[in-house]
């Protein structure tokens, strides 16, 4: 279905790509929703990027679980905890935080760690 996708972008088939992205979305759930989104980025296909964005507010909790997070971008990963529509305990995001700076081949800059603590909400940790 990628590849469909781009040929059909590059190609301006525009009831192709309809169709494309009617599959893709309708196939998003925590296991895909962070390759589509960067797909849907990569091809500038607003409505795809909405859904999957809106497919991995939804489903962050399995997300952060997952090893999936690791592959998040610094500003993804800032902007998504800064949601309040994001679907996760703050202790497990918390957790999945400490998790993905670990993760990272290069430490950090710590104003961008500062950044991420910033949109944890720590009152709400028991």
């Amino acid at each position: 279905l990628v590849d469909l996708l781009k040929a059909a972008s590059r190609l301006q088939q525009r009831a192709l790509q309809s169709a494309v992205v009617w599959v893709l979305v309708d196939r998003l759930g925590p296991a895909t929703c962070l390759s589509t989104w960067s797909l849907a980025e990569e091809e500038s296909h607003a409505q795809l990027e909405e859904a999957a964005r809106n497919a991995t507010l939804q489903g962050f909790a399995e997300v952060a679980a997952s090893d999936a997070l690791f592959s998040l971008p610094l500003a993804k990963l800032t902007w998504l905890c800064g949601r309040d529509e994001l679907n996760i305990d703050e202790e497990s995001l918390f957790s999945a935080l400490v998790r993905w700076l670990k993760a990272q081949p290069v430490p950090l800059d710590t104003n961008d760690v500062g950044e991420l603590w910033e949109r944890v909400r720590f009152s709400r940790i028991s």
